[in-house]
């Protein structure tokens, strides 16, 4: 019941504060060795979909992540690909720029899932619905 009391009293006093509301936050589902990780099935055009894992890790000043990609092929194998390389969160926006010069970008749904964006963080339109959901440890 305290949860939901929270909230209600909150948005009130920020908005009589004049004050705007922080950005999200990566989602609390932090694993015990400190890492965020998303899972889920991309979008392909020419493969039956593009299983995709993300690992989020921060120690101290350095945040690392690793993207693995694997396309599903017809025949039920899969050509797996891992990117490594520095994250940084500007809004609700989630940046990867990997060690071999990528840059990807996320959107951060109210609920911890992310979706695939642009460069600017626009909307993607041939994944406008696909999402990939939080790993809870």
């Amino acid at each position: 019941m305290r949860l939901l009391l929270l909230p209600s009293i909150a948005l009130p006093l920020c908005i009589a504060a004049g004050c705007r509301p922080a950005p999200a936050p990566l989602p609390v589902i932090v694993h015990a060795d400190g890492q965020v990780a998303w899972r889920g099935i991309m979008p392909c055009a020419d493969c039956a979909g593009i299983a995709v894992h993300l690992v989020l890790e921060r120690e101290g000043g350095e945040r690392r992540y690793q993207l693995v990609e694997t396309y599903l092929l017809a025949d039920g194998r899969g050509a797996r690909f891992v990117e490594h390389g520095q994250w940084r969160q500007q809004a609700d926006l989630l940046q990867l720029h990997g060690s071999d010069d990528s840059h990807r970008t996320y959107a951060l749904a109210a609920d911890g899932r992310l979706q695939a964006r642009d460069s600017h963080g626009r909307r993607l339109p041939v994944q406008d619905d696909a999402m990939l959901s939080p790993i809870v440890p």
